[in-house]
């Protein structure tokens, strides 16, 4: 009889018991669904709306025989700010008791709750890109549609006011613009291109680089006078000048896609390699010693100090070699002792003469530069990444761009159309390494 009288209770205790255990997996699995979707769709570069993201995590993680995610109501809550998106969701979701309904509990409802915060970190980026002569034809042009790409994906709106981009294209030199005219010494400035250069140089944007000039440094007074300004002048190809034209001049620290996409699609040839010139000005793009020097969206502020809360990334692409840097004879054209040949006219004539190295020096030299930019960027904690762009596999400048970045792996050897996958992978790894969870 004693027996009798406590199997009843003793079921029901055992048998609720169980449907508590029943609760609790419940509750684990739903969790582990929740949380699932909650990490995809914080993302910041997923626009997929988030409780459809939510609804589509439950319906992929929820496996158990008696949890149908089709039962699960979901609320999501999500506020974009400034620095991130912040999202908060509860879903419940309702199972029918076995031992517990004899209680008169026939069903149990299991509430599970979670908050995700993406957040954005500031980012700042040096693009510097090679526009000389060999780019031209479907280079160029495969050139412009990646950068408009990288610009899409970097410059989001929701991280424009965190996000600043400068682009250096170079050929033979970088033009920079009037805004850094005051660094070039303009005492004997010309008024014209001509090929007497005995009178002086006309200002058409570039100066002249001393060998300290290629670092993070701002630019001093050198023997109590600016630098010299570049002379105008062509080597290589017609008309493709050393120093790019206006319509090649540098943007910094903007976050106005518009105006980095029209630089892009103004690019035109200019003549030479001036990677090393053009390494060097990525990196002062990203030097906190330049901040209130460069002109852009972000002058007063940035660069930003090295080592803080911002990601600083110089990206640099170039489809040859670097070459020396050549100079023209200061009066008119004489014999061209580098090729044994005599100018015209319409093909300045250039003597490349070492007896004054101020400004004139040899491609190894300009590798050398190249190769010290390159490690004082990384020894500033600055992500660094290079494409060489249908360039020979083993030679020089491919040895010398494998070697540049903190790995390989931030080396991009590309042919034709790829290097929009090769521009697109690096805006994905910096988008990837910006976000923080």
């Amino acid at each position: 009889m004693m027996t009798a009288l406590v199997a009843g209770p003793l079921t029901l205790t055992l048998g609720g018991a169980v449907d508590l255990m029943r609760f609790a997996a419940a509750k684990a699995e739903l969790r582990g669904a929740v949380d699932a979707g909650l990490l995809a769709a914080s993302h910041l570069d997923n626009d997929t709306n988030v409780e459809t993201e939510i609804e589509r995590y439950l319906q992929r993680n929820l496996e158990s025989k008696f949890l149908d995610y089709r039962d699960v109501t979901v609320n999501v809550s999500e506020e974009r700010r400034l620095n991130g998106k912040f999202v908060d969701i509860t879903a419940d979701i309702t199972i029918g008791t076995f031992f517990l309904g004899l209680m008169g509990k026939d069903e149990i409802t299991v509430t599970v709750t979670s908050s995700g915060e993406q957040t954005y970190t500031a980012v700042e980026v040096a693009l510097v890109v090679d526009i000389s002569s060999s780019m031209n034809g479907s280079r160029l042009v495969n050139l412009r549609t990646a950068m408009d790409t990288f610009i899409d994906t970097v410059l989001k709106e929701e991280v424009a006011d965190i996000t600043s981009i400068s682009i250096v294209p170079f050929g033979g030199h970088v033009n920079v613009g009037d805004d850094y005219k005051h660094f070039a010494n303009t005492d004997n400035e010309d008024d014209n291109d001509d090929t007497n250069h005995a009178d002086g140089y006309k200002y058409n944007g570039c100066f002249e680089f001393l060998p300290e000039d290629y670092s993070d440094n701002t630019f001093e007074l050198y023997d109590g006078q600016w630098r010299d300004i570049t002379p105008h002048f062509w080597k290589y190809v017609n008309f493709n000048p050393w120093c790019p034209s206006d319509n090649n001049e540098a943007i910094f620290l903007s976050n106005d896609p518009d105006e980095l996409k029209d630089l892009v699609e103004a690019f035109t040839l200019s003549d030479g390699t001036g990677m090393d010139i053009g390494a060097a000005w990525g990196l002062k793009a990203l030097s906190p010693k330049m901040r209130g020097v460069l002109k852009g969206d972000f002058e007063d502020v940035r660069p930003t100090d090295y080592n803080g809360d911002t990601i600083k990334a110089l990206v640099m692409m170039t489809d040859g070699g670097i070459t020396a840097q050549f100079r023209p004879q200061q009066s008119g054209c004489i014999r061209a002792r580098n090729n044994n040949r005599a100018h015209n006219d319409h093909k300045q004539c250039q003597e490349f003469l070492f007896e004054d190295e101020t400004y004139r020096h040899t491609k190894g030299v300009g590798v050398s530069y190249f190769e010290s930019v390159c490690q004082e960027a990384i020894d500033n904690n600055i992500l660094v990444f290079t494409i060489g762009f249908e360039i020979n596999a083993g030679s020089n400048q491919d040895r010398y761009l494998r070697n540049c970045p903190q790995n390989e792996s931030q080396y991009y050897f590309v042919e034709s159309t790829d290097i929009e996958a090769a521009f697109s992978s690096i805006a994905a790894s910096i988008n990837g390494i910006r976000l923080t969870m």
